[in-house]
């Protein structure tokens, strides 16, 4: 088993071989990831600073005595966001309340992911991990700022965060151009493809059944009051 200085080392080496590599991630429909479990929540960002975190690795076995090594740390440089107002919509099995969250952390280098965030507006965000009691975000998670939509907006997008999202879990959303969709396509099932054209982000679209007769159909919807507003060709 290796040693605490060779794990160390390794784990080092991973961090530099991937900071050295540009972020890259392929993002679907937040309502995908909020079924498949991702946290949830928003907050307000009043500071923002970078800082040394001191990351701890697992203590680990080692010499032929099997004495318990004392655990690895280093020292990784993040950003760290002063967080207000924060609310969480879903936690999971790691991190499921929100009472003691005071700073967010991300990356410091946006080549490994780090998130840009402004002073003094507000975020929602579905993805970010939890450990060491620290809670992470990163540019691959969706990352929604308040502060570019208008009231109703605002609206539709705080409703998709508390229920829409949830609501819709009974769904499939399909991340599909028009050539690699399956149609016609199955009842249980929204597709990417019937929101280009509408000039509509993605935070305020969500994809929910709806009965047609005795019918169950999953379409797409904008809004959270009324009947769907966005026409779905069955």
């Amino acid at each position: 088993m290796l040693s605490a200085k060779k794990l160390l080392l390794l784990v080092a080496l991973v961090y530099l071989v991937k900071t050295a590599a540009s972020c890259s991630c392929l993002q679907g429909h937040p309502q995908t990831a909020y079924c498949n479990g991702a946290l949830a929540f928003g907050f307000d960002v009043m500071h923002k600073s970078r800082v040394n975190v001191t990351i701890n690795l697992e203590s680990s076995a080692g010499g032929s005595d099997d004495l318990i090594q004392p655990p690895a740390t280093y020292q990784r440089e993040m950003i760290r966001y002063v967080a207000f107002r924060f609310t969480l919509y879903q936690g999971n099995e790691k991190f499921n309340y929100s009472s003691s969250i005071r700073f967010i952390y991300t990356s410091g280098d946006s080549a490994s992911c780090g998130a840009n965030l402004s002073v003094f507006r507000r975020y929602f965000v579905i993805g970010g991990d939890y450990s060491d009691n620290r809670l992470e975000i990163a540019s691959c998670s969706h990352i929604i700022d308040k502060d570019q939509f208008d009231l109703s907006q605002r609206e539709t997008l705080a409703w998709n965060m508390a229920y829409g999202f949830k609501k819709g879990c009974k769904c499939t959303v399909r991340d599909c151009n028009f050539d690699k969709c399956e149609d016609p396509r199955p009842k249980n099932e929204c597709q990417t493809r019937h929101l280009i054209g509408h000039g509509l982000p993605y935070s305020q679209t969500n994809c929910m059944p709806f009965y047609f007769g005795v019918t169950r159909h999953c379409i797409w919807r904008n809004g959270y009051m009324g009947l769907p507003r966005i026409p779905i060709k069955f």
